[in-house]
């Protein structure tokens, strides 16, 4: 469908940033449809499609290939098509049932409105009819969206809360300035989005990073268009668009700080019909790729082209339509034609869709549903949720400021406690607890890993600490920051440490990490001769469909099991492997605990380094 819409710009330009501008005559209605929120957005997507009667349904059909894998299909003058949706819509265009497959997964979704049908209340996902998501809409007395909260329930009710939205509503006179507040699956709340409304303009402002930090929109022919945005992506860059009397595009002008970075021009015939896009390179000073786009009687893309600056014409695409009474189209076909050297190629048919469209008519009515119950666990995120998440957030602004300072205890300096618990340093924070026996006695000792405020590259430190048991309760007997990488040294798989046993008098130390590429780590440690040391590592390391590397080392007899296997795979995943194992005894001074630290020893096995 991308192609139905040749400049996306010239129709609504805002809808990538969140805002999309078709406007309602209720003022409350203006304001829900440009708050970014993605269930109301989802309702409306549809609504370019058509022609400004009253559609309500379509099935929609593509042309089928050999590799498609989809079940639904339909004839149509002998060729096969695929069924890629079915949508209802209520008659002002908005979605209000929808079937279709993803993933070879078919889903359902379902939009519930109040009885007026003016406010959209839930959207109800059904995968597979087992897994349920639910986006649940709640308004305020001026029927101002308020709250947003979805969740997933599974097959045997589990419960899954995804996230949770406050739109907190302030107004003076003509001008309401509204606050987004997100609150994730880790309750910890971003940074706030405020929206303020003072027709015809609409300001939004976001402190993240990486996105616009200000962005400045106008009400034109019922749009709201973009007019300036500022530190677009980066700081001191500002993007700046003009428009026709039409409410059409003509420039789009990027600026860092204060100087031109990159320019776009667009042009129209008299009667519209064609419209031109001129991009500039060479920091917007120099013409670069020129698109032409040309439309038919009813606005519809029936040729694209692009020339690039050095005039060497691109590929040719073109469209054929079929419409039906109401000049909504119900059959496309989109060729492409190479270009070769100037030279223009055969026309290739490259798809063809159906639209089996029905209008409103006295007949049909909107489909009805039942809206379920909300459930008790939602209602109680409603009531919690930010309250938590401010206070999750005053622990974690009170930590920045220690880490910032160093003003936080390096070690655990208590020696003593009545309860493991007490031994936590302030900002420190417990991940695991083990117990077992570890010396010749017969008490259990603990051993305990703690996230410590100790900034490092990459991430924080971790400390490990073995507790003995005395008569009035524990004792630290010894802790360490070496054998537990840090909360960052993953990779991108973030914190390495994959837990904590022990396991035949050791402590037994896991760590996970990597990219494509993944490694394991398995490493234990002994008390003996009166100190802590590694006594055996288990390492694995590699990425399928390309090689795996296994080390079994007991550093105590020195005995090493090697395995190397490489691995080849085709285009369907299917793997041709070759193996090479080999038992070695490479003797070595054993390590202390203290001074270990995971992955960066080597040896030298087959002429090449290998690391524990």
């Amino acid at each position: 469908m991308k192609n139905t819409i040749f400049f996306l710009k010239l129709i609504c330009i805002s809808c990538f940033t969140g805002i999309c501008g078709l406007v309602q005559a209720q003022e409350q209605s203006k304001i829900n449809q440009n708050l970014g929120n993605g269930t109301i957005l989802k309702s409306y997507e549809d609504d370019h499609l058509f022609k400004k009667q009253k559609v309500y349904s379509v099935f929609s059909y593509q042309l089928a290939k050999a590799k498609d894998k989809i079940e639904k299909t339909k004839y149509f003058d002998g060729k096969k098509f695929n069924l890629l949706s079915y949508i209802e819509y209520l008659p002002d265009g908005r979605k209000r049932y929808q079937e279709y497959e993803y993933d070879q997964i078919d889903r359902i979704e379902q939009y519930h409105y109040d009885e007026a049908f003016k406010n959209l209340l839930l959207l109800e996902q059904i995968e597979d009819h087992k897994r349920f998501t639910y986006h649940w809409l709640f308004y305020d007395k001026d029927q101002i969206l308020a709250e947003d909260i979805h969740y997933r329930i599974y097959g045997n009710n589990e419960f899954d809360y995804e996230g949770y939205t406050q739109y907190l509503k302030k107004s003076i006179g003509d001008e309401h300035m509204i606050s987004v507040h997100n609150f994730d699956y880790d309750t910890i709340p971003e940074p706030a989005e405020t929206y303020i409304f003072k027709f015809p303009t609409l300001t939004k402002e976001t402190p993240i990073l990486g996105q616009t930090r200000k962005s400045t929109y106008k009400m034109m022919k019922d749009y709201y268009l973009p007019v300036t945005f500022n530190s677009y992506v980066i700081d001191g860059r500002d993007v700046h668009f003009s428009y026709d009397e039409k409410g059409r595009i003509i420039a789009e002008i990027w600026l860092k700080n204060n100087t031109l970075e990159h320019k776009e021009e667009y042009s129209y015939s008299e009667d519209g019909k064609e419209r031109i896009k001129q991009d500039y390179h060479m920091r917007g000073t120099q013409k670069s790729t020129k698109t032409t786009g040309r439309y038919d009687a009813n606005n519809n893309l029936i040729f694209k082209q692009s020339i690039e600056y050095t005039g060497n014409p691109l590929s040719i695409e073109t469209f054929e339509y079929k419409y039906d009474s109401e000049k909504n189209w119900t059959e496309r076909k989109s060729y492409r034609q190479s270009v070769n050297n100037g030279i223009v190629g055969e026309r290739i048919l490259v798809n063809i869709e159906i639209r089996e469209i029905t209008y409103y008519s006295g007949t049909n009515k909107p489909r009805q549903f039942q809206l379920p119950p909300f459930p008790a666990q939602a209602d109680a995120i409603r009531k919690t949720i930010p309250q938590l998440s401010f206070a999750k957030q005053e622990r974690i602004n009170a930590f920045d400021k220690v880490v910032e300072s160093g003003n936080f205890e390096r070690e655990i300096t208590l020696k003593e406690a009545v309860a493991i618990d007490d031994f936590t340093p302030e900002f420190w924070k417990r991940v695991k607890l083990v117990y077992g026996n570890l010396d010749a006695d017969a008490d259990e000792e603990a051993v305990a890993v703690y996230e410590t405020p100790i900034l490092v590259d990459p991430g924080y430190k971790h400390c490990l600490a073995v507790y003995k048991k005395t008569d009035n309760g524990w004792r630290l007997w010894h802790q360490t920051t070496s054998p537990v990488l840090s909360t960052q040294a993953g990779g991108m798989m973030g914190n390495p440490f994959d837990g904590i046993a022990i396991k035949r008098k050791c402590i037994v130390i896991n760590h996970f990490g990597g990219s494509r590429q993944k490694w394991n780590y398995t490493h234990r440690y002994r008390f003996q001769n009166n100190n802590w040391y590694v006594i055996g590592a288990t390492i694995n390391f590699g990425a399928p469909c390309d090689y795996f590397k296994t080390l079994d080392y007991n550093l105590v007899t020195g005995d090493i099991l090697v395995d190397y296997a490489t691995e080849s795979c085709d285009e369907n995943g299917f793997a041709d492997a070759t193996k090479r194992e080999e038992k070695l005894k490479i003797k070595k001074a054993l390590q202390l605990m203290d001074v270990f630290t995971p992955g960066e020893n080597e040896i030298e096995i087959w002429g090449e380094l290998w690391y524990y």
